[in-house]
Order: structure tokens, then C-alpha cells, then sequence
């Protein structure tokens, strides 16, 4: 033992560089791998905000091709309930029983929502913001869908098949309505088919609205996106 603290007090400076050699070498290994670490998750969530971006752009762009049907099919019912072009007949009850639908691409959310909870997630309030549009605005969007479609296909789509003339079984189940003026004139007048045109209407309408929020707050957010991009490199 007192050969140690000999050691130990003779040759002190050396021993005490050694081991600050030794503490600084593990020190930086750490920091290395740390850096490396860091510039991985950071290439790694650039990757997924640039698939958010082509998610958005995608998303936009859907959203305006609906929000264009919706508007058709509004004018359509307006159309019918009115006094309608003969030529026109055919095309705007095509569009009474169609309705519309959303699907976003939620690809780059999702890869983002797997690091939600890492520290790697660098900008939480934009992941909160698209968080918010996913789960508020495009809900909305896909809740209405159904509306619609339900509307459709229990309500219009049912009336016709029980209501219009037999020349309507010609029409392919209903799917595809061609050449039947005739049966628009036939039901024209009927109280309950003016009711079920107003009705169709009216939530087409709201159904427009709230695709028109979606389209705004997804824009709202792609902008958002495409800082984060620029800001990142």
C-alpha cells in the first residue's frame, strides 16, 4: 500500500493527464455518437415534413377537385327544382345521386406521430398545427362524406327506384341516369321530391362549407410545411 501512495505521489502529473486523456476520449466518443444521432433524426424528420408537404399538396388539391363537385351537384338540385334546361335534364340528376368523398394521404403524419413523443421532434407546434387539421378539419370533411352518401343512397336513390316511371329500371340501377327525361318530368311535381331535392341541397351546401374550412386550414398548414423545409435546407 505505502508502494502506491508512492507511486502515486511521485508520479501524480502523469496519471493525472492519463486519466483527463482517458475522461475526454470517452467524452467525445459520446459527443460523436450523439452528433450522429442528432443528424440522422434531423435527415429523418426533414424526410417526413417532405412527405407531409406532397401529403398536403395532394390533400389541397382534392379538397378544391370536391369542393368543385359539390358546387355542381348544388346547382344541379337548384336546377331541377327550378325550370331546367331540357338538354340539361340528364346531367344534373346524374349529379343528384352522386356525392362526394375525401381521402387524405396521412403518410407523413403518421411517420411524424411515431416520434411524436422522442425528443428528435424538433417543431412541436407545427406537428400540433397538422396534428389539429388531421383530427378537427379532415373528421369534419370525412363526417360529412357519409351524410351525403347516406342521403344518396337511403333517401334519393330509394325514392326513385320506388317512384319513377319503369323506364328508369333501364337506367343500370340507377348508377348511370341517361335518357330519362321522362322520368324527371314524371316526378317533377311530386311534393316529396321537391322536398328530397331541397333537402339533398342543403346538405350538399354545408358539405361544401366544410370542405371549403378544410381546404383553407390544410393550406394554412402546407405554408407552414414548406417554411419548415426552407429553414431546414
Amino acid at each position: 500500500m505505502r508502494r502506491f501512495v508512492d507511486t502515486v505521489r511521485d508520479d501524480w502529473p502523469r496519471l493525472l493527464l492519463e486519466f483527463v486523456i482517458l475522461v475526454v476520449g470517452i467524452s467525445a466518443s459520446f459527443a460523436l455518437e450523439g452528433w450522429r444521432e442528432g443528424r440522422e433524426d434531423a435527415r429523418a424528420e426533414r424526410r417526413a415534413w417532405q412527405t407531409v408537404h406532397d401529403d398536403l399538396a395532394a390533400d389541397t388539391a382534392a379538397l378544391a377537385r370536391g369542393i368543385a363537385r359539390l358546387d355542381a351537384q348544388v346547382r344541379a338540385c337548384a336546377a331541377l327544382l327550378a325550370e331546367p334546361a331540357p338538354d340539361s335534364v340528364d346531367v344534373y340528376m346524374d349529379r343528384t345521386i352522386s356525392y362526394a368523398s375525401f381521402a387524405p394521404a396521412g403518410n407523413g403524419y403518421a411517420q411524424l406521430r411515431a416520434t411524436a413523443g422522442a425528443r428528435t421532434l424538433q417543431n412541436r407546434a407545427l406537428f400540433n398545427a397538422l396534428a389539429s387539421l388531421q383530427t378537427r378539419e379532415y373528421e369534419r370533411a370525412r363526417a360529412w362524406d357519409l351524410i351525403d352518401e347516406q342521403v344518396v343512397l337511403e333517401r334519393m336513390v330509394p325514392y326513385l327506384e320506388a317512384h319513377a316511371p319503369a323506364s328508369y329500371a333501364a337506367a343500370e340501377g340507377g348508377t348511370a341516369l341517361a335518357g330519362l327525361r321522362p322520368t324527371y318530368e314524371a316526378l317533377r311535381a311530386r311534393v316529396p321530391y321537391r322536398n328530397l331535392l331541397g333537402t339533398s341541397r342543403s346538405f350538399k351546401q354545408a358539405h361544401r362549407e366544410v370542405y371549403a374550412e378544410a381546404l383553407a386550414a390544410a393550406r394554412r398548414v402546407l405554408g407552414l410545411v414548406r417554411a419548415e423545409l426552407a429553414a431546414r435546407g
